[in-house]
């Protein structure tokens, strides 16, 4: 249930703790200046030309020197393979470092070893393997034999590090959906060049399974192992859980109520909380400053043509209570996302990430137009589901409203966009409009107003604290002052909170 997903995730997708910061560490993406053109008539040549301007015999304008805009591009290849079709999406970084994502298709039935990837490292690199329970690392000088773990780090010296995460089978299913089919290995074989060849192999396939991983090089150390904090920080990043990243992004495991469901089947999740942690490690750990916009990128592929992220399983709830079916729109998951593609331009300032703010921009304010509803002063309250092909009128939570608030005043002032900006405000007051309405009698919050007006369900126990304190926070940070109506609210829930015992909330 969606719900409980955001429960689970401690605020849909708590942040895993980072390493301590280095303030040393580089930034990526340098700020593209632009050229100013010469309107049609003038008489002065354009700047940057280096032509004599009329009126100054022998002076000439000094060439102007313009940053290129900072690239990403993946350049995708299809090639035969022994047991089927290898597509690779290959990303070469301004560093020099690789990132690749490869699916293997099978053609036919395929038993366990298929080949997916094959490199070559020197015979005395030291290999770490991941532990499955994610409680530390295995490590060991490279020898020939076959390995099972998810995640794999090789170091070899001046030869460079290579990452990747093992080969994971999957069956496709209705609504995007998949199903897991179990994990490859990894065997070492000696080289006939010396040293030994590493070969990412495939679980059992049949005929249109697919065997997904990704990878990382680099000629230099892509993670400082002593380093407080990040031995046990990478751990974590298993791919094992709940969460999998796949060759077309993140997928998370189906709920019982979710159209499919099963044992070990995913549905395409638009909060990639793994790029929110890659994003999070960037300025200290170049592993995380390599996948972070690379993964994003991908991410971005899944914007669809009306310009919102699908949740791509049906639910048999928002089917059953509003008509909503597979590949909806949940305002909460596209709020995160868009949060990460937000820092992700602030970062690297590759140009999707931009476009992808921009469309969702034009999408949201679209759709507030005719899923929202009007409080006495002029507020909006925005539904929080939506299926393009028609529903009925949804509820409006606190959190998803307080979340996408922010997410709206940060699109009109990263994108200088003064309707959204204004959208913002109208999405403000409208809580302060509702501020008692939210109140219950035992000081906790409402969970959501519905269509008909009234007030009900129940409040998780810190997750819409959290977005009241990161709202009131932002609101500083921007304007200089705290939203009075914002504090009233937060005050009742943490009375609320501290006489239940909880302690999870921001402080």
């Amino acid at each position: 249930m969606i719900l409980a997903l955001c429960e689970i995730l401690g605020g849909c997708g708590q942040q895993l703790p980072i390493p301590d910061p280095d303030p040393s560490a580089p930034v990526s993406g340098e700020t593209a200046q632009g050229t100013e053109e010469t309107a049609p008539g003038t008489e002065e040549s354009t700047p940057g030309t280096g032509e004599t301007t009329p009126g100054t015999e022998g002076e000439t304008t000094p060439p102007v020197e313009v940053e290129p805009e900072p690239t990403l591009e993946a350049q995708v290849t299809e090639t035969a393979a022994a047991v089927g079709t290898l597509t690779r999406r290959t990303y070469a970084l301004e560093n020099g470092d690789t990132v690749e994502l490869l699916s293997l298709e099978a053609q036919g039935p395929t038993t366990a070893g298929a080949a997916v990837y094959t490199t070559t490292i020197p015979s005395d690199s030291v290999m770490r393997l991941c532990k499955a329970d994610g409680s530390g690392w295995q490590e060991t000088t490279a020898a020939p034999g076959t390995y099972q773990t998810s995640l794999l780090m090789v170091d070899s010296g001046e030869e460079g590090s290579f990452m990747a995460y093992i080969p994971q089978g999957w069956e496709e299913k209705e609504n995007d959906c998949r199903r897991n089919l179990g994990i490859g290995a990894v065997v070492l074989t000696t080289a006939e060049q010396g040293g030994y060849t590493l070969t990412l192999t495939a679980p059992a396939l049949n005929t249109g399974n697919t065997a997904e991983c990704m990878l990382a090089q680099s000629p230099e150390a892509l993670v400082d192992w002593d380093q407080k904090g990040v031995p046990s920080l990478w751990a974590t990043y298993t791919n094992l859980g709940d969460g999998r990243w796949c060759y077309d992004g993140y997928y998370w495991i189906t709920y019982s109520n979710y159209i499919p469901t099963g044992p070990d089947v995913y549905f395409q999740m638009s909060a990639a909380y793994l790029c929110r942690s890659m994003l999070a490690m960037a300025p200290y750990n170049r592993l995380a400053d390599d996948l972070a916009p690379c993964m994003m990128d991908v991410m971005a592929q899944r914007q669809n043509e009306y310009g919102y992220f699908a949740t791509s399983a049906g639910s048999e709830w928002l089917l059953g209570d509003y008509g909503i079916g597979a590949g909806f729109y949940d305002t909460r998951f596209n709020t995160d996302l868009m949060m990460m593609f937000l820092d992700a331009w602030e970062r690297y300032e590759f140009p999707q990430f931009r476009e992808t703010a921009q469309i969702y921009g034009d999408f949201f304010t679209a759709y507030v137009q005719n899923h929202s509803r009007t409080t006495a002063s002029g507020g909006l309250l925005v539904d929080d589901y939506y299926h393009p092909n028609g529903n009925l009128p949804t509820h409006t939570s606190l959190n998803h409203q307080v979340a996408q608030n922010i997410l709206v005043y940060r699109l009109g002032a990263m994108l200088n966009r003064p309707d959204l900006t204004a959208l913002g405000d109208r999405m403000l007051l409208a809580v302060v409009d509702t501020e008692q309405s939210w109140i219950r009698p035992d000081s906790s919050l409402h969970y959501a107003v519905y269509s008909d007006g009234h007030f009900g369900g129940n409040d998780y126990p810190y997750l819409t604290y959290n977005d009241l304190y990161d709202m009131q926070a932002y609101l500083t940070e921007t304007r200089g002052s705290r939203n009075e109506s914002l504090d009233r609210l937060m005050a009742s829930k943490k009375a609320w909170m501290d006489a239940n015992g909880v302690t999870q909330y921001k402080k």
